[in-house]
């Protein structure tokens, strides 16, 4: 596929049927779900329980590789098992989908559009609706790495070293982060995606 989409689930069920419907119907896009506490909230006391995510996903696990983690994993950690599986299955680019992200049909499309316009950019930005009280209300300074090239000039991503942060390896195994290679931010007149971790207390990412 061209594009495999990382999506890391928890404590997000009142997103889940609204975030994956449109990336399973496009044709160019493989999705694995990965659902797991990460090990750093654990380590702070909070309880493993999000049955209701599970249960909004299990519908869905049917058609989409989904890994539920038993044991609490760092963030890194979880986000690698789906890379791992991702990249075994060929894609050619990942994107970070988490759980409180919401992107539109048209904006999928887009995404694809730019992978092909952009051939020598090996990883990019995308600028997210940062929503603050309601889907009315947001701030737009909000850019995380979401886009990363599998292949960039005799580089292979490798894996992640931490949130949203990837290192690539070259053919003699030494490893180059991500930061070091030509990057870009997708305009947000193609790609303006929601964002809702700051309009819900409740969410822990």
């Amino acid at each position: 596929k061209k594009l495999g989409v990382i999506a890391c689930f928890y404590d997000c069920a009142r997103f889940v049927d609204r975030i994956l419907p449109q990336w399973l119907e496009n044709i160019d896009v493989e999705v694995c779900i990965v659902h797991g506490q990460f090990k750093e909230y654990r380590e702070m006391g909070y309880e493993p329980s999000d049955s209701e995510t599970i249960g909004r996903i299990v519908p869905y696990s049917t058609a989409v590789k989904t890994f539920f983690l038993k044991e609490a994993k760092t963030e890194a950690e979880t986000r690698d098992v789906a890379l791992k599986y991702l990249l075994s299955r060929g894609c050619e680019n990942i994107l970070l989908l988490d759980g409180d992200e919401i992107y539109s049909a048209d904006e999928i499309q887009n995404i694809l559009n730019y992978i092909d316009r952009e051939p020598f950019i090996a990883w990019s930005r995308i600028n997210f609706k940062n929503l603050t009280f309601d889907e009315l209300t947001y701030t737009t300074d909000f850019c995380p790495p979401r886009l990363f090239k599998v292949n960039h000039n005799g580089l292979r991503l490798e894996r992640f070293r931490w949130d949203n942060d990837l290192v690539y390896k070259n053919l003699d195994g030494a490893t180059v982060d991500y930061t070091a290679l030509p990057s870009k931010v997708i305009s947000s007149s193609l790609v303006h995606p929601l964002h809702f971790s700051w309009s819900d207390p409740k969410k822990s990412k």
